[in-house]
This record gives C-alpha cells, structure tokens and sequence, in this order.
C-alpha cells in the first residue's frame, strides 16, 4: 500500500509540475527578469509595462496591456514561436505569419491588387511627366512569388502580375520608358532567377539589382559597368531577413549572406539627408553589416530624402522616385551621375519642387517593388 501510495504521488507530481512551470514559475521568471526594448530577431519594438491606475483598470487597457506586454516578454519566447512554427510545419502548414514555407527559403505572400490604387499610382506619373515636360523611366520590381513559382508549396496562389503589368504600359507608354524585369527575369533560369532574391528576406540581392541596372543604362543613356569593374564585400555574420523575423523559423532554412559590389575605379562620394547634413562619404553603410537587418548596409535607414553626389561621375543629376528596392540600385546609378537625388514618398510629405526645381535635374527614374505600385498608394501622394 505504501508503495502504491508513494507512485500514486509521484505520478500526480508529475502531472502538476508541468503546469506549475508553465503558469507559475515561467511568468515568474519572465517578470523578474531584464526587459528588452526591441527584438532583433522581430525586428520590431517591444511592449513596455502598462501603467495600473482606476481608470486603466476600470476599463481593462491595464489587463489588456499586461497581457501583450508579458506576451511579448516570455522567455524564451523567440524559441516557443520557432516550436510553434516548426509544429505547424510538421502538420502540413506552409504559411506563417504571411510567409511560404518553400524548399529552402521563405517567400511573402503576395498582396492583393488595389484597383483605386494602382490607378492613382499611374496618374501621378502620368502628371509628372506631363508638368515637368520629362519622359521618366518606370521600372517595376516583380516580388519573389511570381518569379519563383516553382519553389512554392502546392496549391499556392501566386499571381503573375501579367494584367497590372498590361495597365502599366496601356497608361503610360505613351510618356514613359518601361524597361521590362518581369520578360528580362522570366528569360534566365528558374535557379538563376532564384538567385535575384534573399532566401529569408523580401528584398532583392545585390544580383537581382545588377541585373535592374544593367537595364536602366539602355534607358537612361549611359553605359553599365561589366561585373569585372567590381569587388564583390560579403558580410561575415548570416543575415535572417524580414520574412524571417516574420515567423522565426531556421529550421530547414540556410541563413543569407549579404554582399555588395563595390566600384573599384574612381570614386568621390558624399552622400547627405534632406536637409544637407553629411551622413556619409559612401553609398553603403558597411557597419550595417554588423547589424540584424544588413539590407541597411545600402543606403543604411530608410528616410524621406537621400542625395548621393559623385565628383568622379561625368553625368549630370538624376531623380528618383523609390521603395526600398531602389537602395541596393542607387550605388550602380551614382557611378555615373554627380548627383542622385532619391525622394521616398512613404516618408516625404513637402513639394517635389523643394528638393529638386523643374529644370534641376536632367534624367528621372520611378523604382518600385510591384506591392507599392499595385497595392500601396504612396506614390499617389507625391505633391508637386
């Protein structure tokens, strides 16, 4: 009886314990231990402690605060999402978090097409050209899942882009320059062509943006350097992108490596914000390579105005319209300009004449990634 007894208590120990660890002792540790304010493997900030008073209690933001704050604070919590992950992987899931989980990368989910949108997206260049009497160059960056069909999961929706591709060119035709990714992309191999993208983030590599170069000088009237004029940089830490930190699974999935090609000819740079304050005398912002998100190694953070000015180039200036997308391009298009001006319209909201006059530039470029002009509606703000 005595035995019986002492299993009996040793199995109800062993039934207990595991939710004492989880409900009691884990929320204990989580609370006493040091807070982060951001999460690099997110790449997002971090909930901060709710503030308890009457009125927060009264109405539960104090409840509900506590809950995302100690949510976002688990420890451990990285690793619990990356066990999550990897279950529903192993019951047959193949989307996290807006991601596919392919053969050996994540591909975003494509974003549905906003008529209104890209409409408006259309307009606004279709008025640029018309009141700065200038024939721009428009060139659209397909997104890894219409270029890489075969690497996703079964049954996988993925749209071409063939239609929104069509209205582009029906609207502006006419006043613009197309030079046309998609057909220069769907020309090479389906494993060359993987090569255009990072495995773990939704940016192009510095590949895929070599190949956008190589075309824009057809359109833009200058002469591409060969590969040979380059030293290829790779950073020495894996890089785990956007998409990565959308779903924090490195199982199964080999990290990135960030590489540049950096000029080996003469160069002159400085490279200013907006309001003229030098950030750099290069257009790659090597400490970057040193961070978690090493896309900022081009043109190192996003900001609403970039200028790029080379001594050594003998064009004149060229403005740019642009994403993200555009900053692995900009360090090609300044070898052969003596200024870049690139105006993010996420993040400019002033007059396009402040920066750049009518008559100040000589050659415009319009570079954007399919989601910001099919989906998004940023460009339609510009202001001039």
């Amino acid at each position: 009886m005595e035995k019986e007894a002492k299993n009996k208590k040793a199995a109800d120990l062993a039934v207990i314990l595991p939710f004492f660890l989880v409900l009691v002792l884990l929320p204990l540790i989580t609370f006493c231990l040091p807070k982060a304010n951001f999460s690099e493997d997110e790449n997002r900030t971090l909930a901060t402690a709710p503030t308890l008073r009457f009125d927060t209690w009264k109405d539960r933001t104090f409840m509900d605060g506590l809950e995302t704050y100690m949510a976002d604070h688990f420890v451990l919590r990285t690793r619990w999402v990356e066990a999550k992950g990897i279950s529903q992987k192993l019951t047959g899931d193949r989307e996290i978090g807006g991601v596919y989980l392919c053969k050996d990368r994540f591909i975003q989910v494509q974003s549905k097409t906003v008529d209104e949108n890209l409409e408006r997206n259309l307009m606004t260049v279709s008025d640029f050209a018309d009141i700065f009497s200038c024939r721009p160059v428009l060139m659209v960056v397909p997104d890894a899942a219409s270029m890489l069909s075969e690497y996703l999961p079964p049954f996988a929706p993925a749209a071409t882009h063939e239609k929104e591709y069509d209205l582009v060119k029906n609207h502006l035709s006419a006043v613009t320059d197309l030079p046309n990714l998609y057909a220069a992309f769907s020309a090479v191999s389906v494993e060359k062509r993987a090569d255009y993208y990072y495995k773990t983030d939704h940016h192009w590599t510095v590949d895929g943006a070599y190949q956008a170069y190589t075309m824009l000088g057809e359109s833009l009237g200058f002469t591409p350097y060969a590969t040979d004029a380059f030293e290829r940089v790779s950073g020495k830490n894996p890089f785990y992108g956007t998409l990565y930190s959308k779903c924090l699974i490195k199982s199964g999935i080999t990290a990135d490596q960030m590489a540049i090609l950096e000029y080996k000819g003469e160069t002159h740079f400085t490279v200013t914000d907006g309001e003229g304050k030098q950030l750099s005398d290069s257009p790659f912002f090597k400490e970057n390579f040193d961070q978690k998100d090493q896309y900022l190694v081009n043109l190192g953070l996003n900001r609403n105005v970039t200028v790029i000015e080379n001594a050594a180039a003998e064009g004149g200036t060229l403005l740019v319209f642009k994403d993200s997308y555009a900053n692995a391009v900009a360090p090609f298009l300044s070898l052969h300009y003596q200024k870049v001006i690139l105006i993010d319209p996420r993040y400019y909201r002033g007059e396009v004449q402040e920066i750049a006059p009518a008559g100040s530039f000589d050659a415009v470029l319009f570079l954007f990634g399919s989601d910001s002009l099919y989906h998004q509606n940023q460009i339609s703000k510009l202001i001039f």
